[in-house]
């Protein structure tokens, strides 16, 4: 199993700025070109309804401020590219401070950059949780229920450390630019 999961990881590539349509879309399309989520040939991960991006999901982020509204019910590429960040983070930070940071990075670098510059941020950690995986193959029995949960749980705790140093960074951040105004 974890050589699959590590084998899948290895072979997974993010949606890149190129692979978002060039044309605005209406919600329909939008729904099916925003990018997709990790899974793992097909297994259905607990939470993976989460990353789910849905027409009440996108309507609820426009109307709390999260992504810009459509011109006239129709989404641009930057839409998409948010969006895709968006389905990917959410559940590690909260949504508003997730937003205001993109919104940040989006008005200093522009939605082409943050694309890409994301979309690389996330072949790397993906890269490298397949190496960390690969390497406590040689500690962990697959076999053994025990083994299995401790390195599900060492994981969970190393997800969550790394969430909560992000979140921090982020409101930081924020704080000081807040401060200069």
């Amino acid at each position: 199993m974890l050589h699959d999961i590590a084998r899948y990881l290895r072979d997974y590539e993010s949606s890149r700025w190129d692979v978002f349509p060039e044309f605005d879309l209406y919600m329909e399309q939008l729904l099916g070109c925003a990018g997709r989520p990790l899974d793992f040939n097909g297994l259905q991960l607990e939470g993976a309804e989460e990353q789910e991006l849905t027409a009440h999901r996108v309507n609820n982020y426009v109307k709390q401020g999260i992504i810009p509204p459509p011109e006239g019910r129709r989404y641009s590429r930057e839409h998409l590219s948010r969006l895709y960040i968006l389905r990917m983070l959410k559940g590690m930070l909260s949504l508003p401070l997730l937003s205001k940071t993109i919104e940040g990075l989006i008005e200093r670098e522009g939605s082409r950059t943050v694309s890409e510059r994301y979309a690389a941020l996330q072949d790397a950690a993906i890269a490298q949780v397949a190496c960390d995986l690969e390497e406590r193959l040689d500690f962990t029995d697959e076999t053994e229920a025990s083994s299995l949960d401790y390195l599900a749980l060492a994981l969970a705790a190393e997800a969550r450390i790394l969430s909560l140093v992000s979140e921090t960074i982020m409101r930081r951040r924020t704080q000081s630019e807040n401060h200069r105004e």
